[in-house]
């Protein structure tokens, strides 16, 4: 749980490769725990003046594959800021904040780029972890609509799948896999139900 002067709240990550629908189902999600709390969706990164432009910029460009250590830096510098200017606020307000991406894509694709572990538990140092980790995990879909270098490249996102699973057997009391290609809505249940039953135990 994050905890803050202003208040305390629960952090859900929504996780997976990229380009399998996280933002429907974040959305989702958003509007199913609504029913029974207060949440809110935030997409990682944020939209900050300091990072946020130089992050999609590297991801264009392709130095974000050339320069994992300083990527992934300033991936988590993105989410410091967030973590100590935005979230607070947040916590004030919502009882759960959704994440689409947190700490697990630092550390996981930080890993598949080659950042030995010791390097990435230092440049996650000092992040809040999740409490509830929702992975959505299948084949990546083809990349006509793929805008940056991670997404283009389909092996790639294939070891991101592979990495995903192995932090999540990593953290079983927190993470759970989900198939990303069965109906979205019954996903969306699946999703909905499984972070009911973590919150609740949590509380």
């Amino acid at each position: 749980m994050f905890k803050s002067k202003q208040g305390r709240c629960f952090l859900v990550a929504v996780e997976g490769a990229d380009m399998l629908g996280k933002a429907t189902q974040t959305a989702l999600l958003e509007e199913n725990l609504n029913k029974v709390t207060k949440a809110i969706t935030v997409e990682v990164p944020w939209k900050d003046e300091a990072t946020y432009a130089q992050i999609y910029k590297m991801l264009r460009d392709g130095t974000a594959v050339s320069e994992p250590v300083v990527f992934q830096t300033i991936q988590a510098c993105n989410r410091r800021i967030m973590q100590t200017t935005y979230l607070p606020n947040l916590s004030a307000h919502f009882d759960v904040v959704i994440l689409d991406r947190w700490t697990p894509s630092t550390w996981v694709y930080g890993t598949v780029a080659g950042i030995p572990v010791e390097q990435n538990k230092v440049i996650l140092d000092g992040l809040v972890e999740p409490d509830v980790t929702l992975v959505l995990d299948g084949e990546p879909f083809e990349p006509e609509s793929a805008s940056d270098v991670y997404e283009k490249d389909r092996t790639f996102q294939r070891a991101v799948r592979a990495e995903y699973r192995r932090y999540a057997e990593s953290h079983p009391e927190t993470t759970a896999i989900f198939d990303a290609h069965q109906d979205r809505k019954v996903l969306a249940r699946q999703l909905s139900e499984f972070t009911k039953r973590k919150l609740a135990a949590l509380e």
